[in-house]
């Protein structure tokens, strides 16, 4: 099937977008991505919308001493993106930081076709979460290569050590 954007403003690297790719295909229905690719400061502000919906300690995260200090901050967006900042600095944070996460409009989705959307990520790698406030599937490709090809760059360092040592 396919998948589409709710808006503009979901952010999706070219890796994001072959994985959106490999499971719309494996789908039966078509899907919605409501987040991708985030800053400190919409991370900040997305989980501080986790909490105004009811889930005032953050319960999805598994970095307990991150949550916390989220929870804490609120509602001073500000500090509460320090500590995004602090915490992915540190290796720590969210996967949606680093283009390694997508989330799943659910709301519109039966079970079954949830069960799906988790079946067919695990298949790819990912590590798919039925969250429900607000109602998405979080999907983290945790072994997904972000990183930019340096063959080129090293390439030009080897070059120019060569060429100096030429003199």
């Amino acid at each position: 099937m396919s998948w589409s954007k709710v808006s503009d403003n979901v952010k999706l690297s070219p890796k994001l977008i072959a994985k959106l790719n490999a499971l719309s295909d494996m789908l039966s229905f078509d899907i919605e991505i409501t987040s991708g690719i985030r800053s400190a400061k919409s991370q900040a502000s997305a989980m501080f919308g986790k909490i105004e919906a009811g889930d005032n300690t953050l319960s999805d995260y598994r970095n307990r001493e991150f949550a916390n200090d989220i929870v804490e901050a609120y509602p001073n967006l500000d500090n509460a993106t320090a500590i995004v900042k602090e915490y992915a600095n540190q290796g720590l944070a969210s996967y949606h930081l680093v283009g390694k996460a997508i989330d799943v409009r659910s709301r519109t989705l039966s079970d079954v076709q949830k069960n799906e959307v988790v079946k067919a990520a695990k298949l790819l790698g990912g590590r798919p979460l039925i969250e429900t406030q607000p109602p998405h599937i979080h999907i983290s490709f945790p072994n997904l290569e972000t990183k930019k090809n340096n063959w080129l760059l090293l390439a030009l360092l080897i070059g120019g050590v060569f060429w100096i040592s030429q003199d």
